[in-house]
């Protein structure tokens, strides 16, 4: 049996031995600036 302490790759590892606490990250947020730009020009014309 392998030790999955110094396994890099997740694949390898058992999914009950893994962190299901993973968070979102920022998901749609960098498009924001975009969404606001359009508005802008579409208030201009």
């Amino acid at each position: 049996m392998t030790s999955y302490e110094e396994e890099t790759d997740y694949r390898n590892v058992p999914r009950e031995l893994l962190d299901n606490n993973i968070p979102m990250g920022r998901g749609m947020i960098k498009w924001a600036p975009f969404v606001i730009c359009t508005n802008l020009i579409k208030n201009l014309i």
